[in-house]
Order: C-alpha cells, then structure tokens, then sequence
C-alpha cells in the first residue's frame, strides 16, 4: 500500500520509471533491513540468525525511517534526476499507510502493547503463549490499533 502511494505521488510529478522502481525497491529492503537492524540492537540476547528470521523478530520503526531517510539521501547524491526533498516527501505520505499496517501486524503478534488498563473498553487481554505480549492473561492498553487510527 505504502509502495503504491509512493508510486502514484511520484507520477503526478512525471518522474521516471526507472528512478521510482528503483527507490521504491530500495526503500522497503532498506526499512526491512533498518527495522531489523535496530531491533538487534535492543535486543542482544537473540543471535544474528535468530533477528534476520522470520521467527520471533520483529521490526522498529525508527530503524525503518532511519534506513529509509538514509537511502533517498544517498540516491539523491549519486542520481542526479532524484530530487531529495521531492522523494522525502513522497516517503513520508506512503509511510503513514504503512505504519498504520505494521501496527495492526503489532496487535495480533501482542507486541509493542502499553501498559496495564483498568478501563475494558480500551483494553486487550493476550492469552496465548505464541503471543509476544510479555503480561499475558491481564488487560493491557491496545497501544497498537490506538496508533493504527
């Protein structure tokens, strides 16, 4: 969804094909690797192998930015007919969307949950051992789908 709308924007301003495949490719591996990435780096218990897996790793989302902000700063400079602030702003429409998908992913892994919450309405209660949640079996804030609207 996010690729798409990076797509569209930058047709409205009849950019090149090429140059719009290339950083739109380049964009998500870099906010894959960059997520990773800093989800290694708070969580040094887990080997290499175990974060760059599928299984049990997941994904932060100022690694993505971060990783995301670098790559169309470094095509810029060596592409010419990239414009920076033109793909910045292209970058930061699509990655609302995206977000917003990541964090509903986030609800139904038990991730990135909030706090303990005494009001049932705003509350999920995760009680699955697959769940990443780390109080199962107690209301906690959805944090996740909160963010996600």
């Amino acid at each position: 969804m996010g690729l798409g709308i990076f797509a569209w924007r930058r047709s409205l301003r009849h950019e090149k094909a090429f140059d719009t495949f290339f950083l739109g490719f380049g964009i998500f591996t870099s906010s894959v690797f960059g997520g990773r990435f800093f989800y290694f780096l708070n969580h040094p218990e887990k080997s290499v192998w175990q974060t760059f897996s599928n299984e049990n790793a997941g994904l932060v989302l100022w690694g993505s930015i971060i990783f995301s902000a670098l790559l169309v700063l470094l095509a810029s400079k060596l592409k010419t007919s990239i414009k920076f602030w033109g793909a910045a702003d292209d970058l930061a429409l699509s990655a609302a969307p995206a977000i917003a998908l990541g964090r509903i992913g986030c609800f139904f892994q038990g991730c990135c949950h909030g706090k303990l919450c005494h009001i049932s309405w705003l509350s999920v209660v995760y009680e699955s051992e697959l769940s990443s949640a780390e109080m199962l079996g107690r209301p906690l804030y959805s944090i996740q789908m909160l963010e996600s609207i």
